[in-house]
């Protein structure tokens, strides 16, 4: 397990992070041990590797013996705000009355040893929808699964897809984010939960905005949702790919008073 992450921190603390439970905290040792440089550095900390430089003791905090999962991505992340989507799927239905009209997309997390695919398509043909790459350039999204970010390690033993709760703008609208599988998932995703897999196995989940209108009047409204892709083995701290805004849009517009 990782090492605290405020207060009192010794070196028999790091000794014994850097060995295993089984060496005794008592032992021999020191900052310039070899396998005490290599711990694994929490997230925004650093711990020099080079034998002889100069390291702090607060440089450990949170530091673990585990192993950084490599991740690599495809579609932009949601770190500049909410206007950075990676998706959008955009739906209009007109109609004497009309209910739930809007875009959707349906994603998976699916392990393909040496790697775990995070993958995302449109949930009909019918609807205009979009990806976007880490650079931002616009590509047309389909019902065929595109990548958007992967783990690059073999024998991943469980995954786990999370969301949030979809943000809506605009009347006559909700929008849901479910795990399923009909994304062609072999396990309905659980919010927060992983799940153990199989090589070629993976889990899957919707999301789509709907939106209603009758008696001559027209809705627009727009759904946002953040998804997280996660993976766990023996070894490696649990990785995470990233968080990618994926944004729905639906119009319906009634042409029928009745």
């Amino acid at each position: 397990m990782a090492l605290q992450t405020s207060g009192a921190i010794s070196l028999a603390d790091i000794h014994v992070e850097a060995s295993g439970s089984g060496y005794a905290a008592s032992s021999i040792s020191s900052l310039n041990d070899t396998d005490i440089r290599n711990l694994t550095a929490a997230p925004g900390r650093t711990i020099n590797s080079t034998l002889g430089t100069e390291i702090d003791f607060g440089d450990f905090y949170g530091a673990s013996s585990l192993s950084t999962m490599t991740t690599t991505n495809y579609m932009r992340q949601a770190s500049s705000g909410t206007t950075n989507f990676a998706g959008y799927s955009n739906h209009s239905q007109s109609g004497g009355i009309v209910f739930g009209a809007g875009g959707g997309f349906y994603v998976r997390l699916r392990r393909a040893d040496p790697y775990v695919y995070l993958e995302i398509k449109e949930m009909s043909s019918s609807y205009g929808s979009n990806w976007y790459n880490t650079s931002g350039t616009v590509s047309g999204l389909s019902t065929t699964f595109v990548s958007m970010g992967r783990f690059n390690l073999t024998g991943v033993t469980s995954i786990a897809l999370d969301w949030t709760t979809p943000t809506v703008s605009g009347s006559f609208a909700s929008a849901t984010v479910v795990g399923n599988t009909a994304s062609g998932g072999t396990y309905a995703a659980s919010d927060n939960s992983f799940q153990t897999v199989s090589n070629n196995q993976s889990v899957g989940l919707q999301f789509k905005i709907m939106v209603s209108a009758e008696c001559y009047s027209s809705h627009v409204a727009n759904a946002y949702t953040f998804i997280t892709a996660r993976a766990r083995k023996s070894g490696y701290a649990d990785g995470a790919l990233g968080s990618y805004l994926l944004r729905t849009r639906g119009q319906a517009t009634s042409t029928a008073c009745f």
